[in-house]
């Protein structure tokens, strides 16, 4: 009886701790964590991290994080065909104030992920535009307040008229590369499009507004 008790008391333990359940997504085929990492190296992480606030709005001002690992697994003892070394992406999301919607958030994330490595050969690069000598981060933002002064949004329109009924979200901001680094360190305007449908014309959307952008910066 007192085993059974024993027994009975620690499957209950078990119970309430917090289980990390794992989402992982299959790397190519012939990949290893270095082929792994240099991928997520040309990923636009702030574009996903863009895409994620739009698709779960309640994130917004909360303590939420996510992780996109390449990681091996040892399958050597599993008793499929698989056997040997597997490599995958482990997506790890954690919140420090009981945001609900955690696993959601990993399976969106690893459809996202999926997605991207389906199309890896045409992956679009992040899109980034040079400023003119000598302005800061701060000049760049004030500079693009005034953008839809010179008539870019009807530009953007008349160029990809499918925007009139597909909503597309746009974000344009500048962004500092080796922020802690006197010598290395660089202003850019980083370019995101993200579309609401299957329409492929982001790149195509990020690279117009980056040529219009760099004009009207170096134009005035």
């Amino acid at each position: 009886m007192k085993k059974l008790l024993a027994l009975l008391l620690f499957t209950a333990l078990l119970g309430c701790q917090p289980v990390e359940v794992m989402t992982n997504v299959d790397m190519p085929k012939g990949w290893t964590l270095d082929e792994g990492q240099n991928f997520l190296n040309k990923m636009d992480i702030k574009k996903l991290q863009f895409v994620v606030v739009k698709k779960f709005p309640s994130v917004r001002g909360r303590k939420v994080n996510f992780n996109i690992l390449p990681t091996v697994f040892n399958t050597t003892f599993s008793t499929g065909d698989d056997k040997g070394e597997s490599y995958k992406y482990r997506i790890i999301v954690t919140t420090e104030d009981g945001w609900e919607k955690t696993g959601e958030l990993k399976e969106f994330i690893a459809f996202y992920l999926d997605g991207l490595l389906k199309s890896r050969q045409k992956l679009n690069k992040i899109v980034l535009v040079d400023v003119p000598k000598g302005m800061d981060e701060y000049e760049a933002d004030k500079k693009l307040s005034t953008l839809n002064q010179t008539g870019f949004e009807a530009k953007l329109v008349d160029a990809f008229p499918q925007m009139k009924s597909i909503p597309t979200h746009i974000n344009i901001m500048p962004t500092v590369l080796a922020p802690t680094d006197k010598a290395a360190r660089k202003v850019k305007i980083h370019v995101m499009a993200v579309s609401e449908s299957k329409w492929q014309t982001e790149p195509e959307i990020e690279q117009f507004i980056a040529e219009y952008i760099s004009q009207y910066l170096f134009a005035t």
